[in-house]
């Protein structure tokens, strides 16, 4: 077991002096266990990086040329999001490479890392999820303040003294429904790309523990 034998090198490296040969024999086991859900978080990152930059990129672009640059304010948020994602996926593809590091694999040290992995992968649950509704929202009071010629199309009753409270209110509960099931949905998703392994990472430590 994969598990046995990485233990069996902890134990010996924590009795003996630690030597190049000891280094290289706790990478090699690394690479085969531990870091193996490590390397596969760090492939879903970078794919996840890609994906959000040929979604945004051209959204933005779209939005600097079309309409003759009025909607230029929607194409800089865009930009925003995309350097607060790339910041992000920088960060975290710097702690998961901190913990690919045979030298600085103490246990202590990988259960906080591990830690840290947990709490931003949470964030990016619960930014995620906030991130969908308040852009729409924010979409369409831009929309509706620019282009008077759509107004028309948000309201639900063909009636000019709907008031915008009422169209509001109606919009924001549609919103509420669509973040709650997107919430699950994202949460099934994120798991799918790190939770899971997270998960036996956390379990490799508490079997150590016990140990």
């Amino acid at each position: 077991m994969e598990l046995d034998s990485l233990k069996d090198i902890w134990n010996d490296v924590g009795s003996k002096p630690v030597r190049p040969n000891n280094n290289e024999q706790i990478t090699e086991m690394l690479n085969k266990s531990s870091q193996s859900p490590i390397a596969k978080m760090k492939r879903n990152l970078s794919w996840e990086l890609i994906t959000v930059i040929l979604l945004f990129a051209p959204i933005a672009v779209f939005y600097f040329i079309a309409f003759g640059g009025k909607f230029s304010v929607i194409a800089w948020m865009y930009i925003s999001l995309l350097i607060f994602f790339a910041a992000y996926f920088y960060y975290k593809n710097k702690l998961l490479s901190e913990m690919q590091c045979a030298a600085c694999m103490v246990k202590s040290n990988l259960e906080l890392q591990v830690k840290t992995l947990e709490k931003l992968v949470r964030f990016y649950l619960i930014a995620g999820t906030l991130m969908v509704p308040l852009l729409m929202m924010w979409l369409w009071l831009i929309l509706y303040y620019r282009l008077p010629s759509l107004q028309n199309s948000f309201h639900f009753w063909p009636s000019a003294e709907v008031s915008f409270l009422k169209t509001g209110l109606v919009w924001s509960v549609i919103l509420l429904v669509f973040s709650i099931a997107f919430y699950y949905i994202n949460k099934w998703y994120i798991y799918k790309l790190y939770g899971r392994h997270i998960a036996k990472l956390r379990c490799i430590l508490n079997e150590m523990e016990q140990e």
